[in-house]
């Protein structure tokens, strides 16, 4: 399959998905520790 280069709009959504992925997860941990300390 040939890989053509990646659109700029997909490259964009991308991105932001992996951005909001990240901050989920700090969030998540976040919880998960300050439920376990508290």
């Amino acid at each position: 399959m040939e890989q053509t280069k990646p659109s700029a709009e997909g490259l964009r959504y991308r991105k932001k998905l992996k951005a909001r992925l990240s901050v989920e997860r700090a969030a998540l941990e976040l919880v998960i520790n300050g439920a376990t300390t508290a």
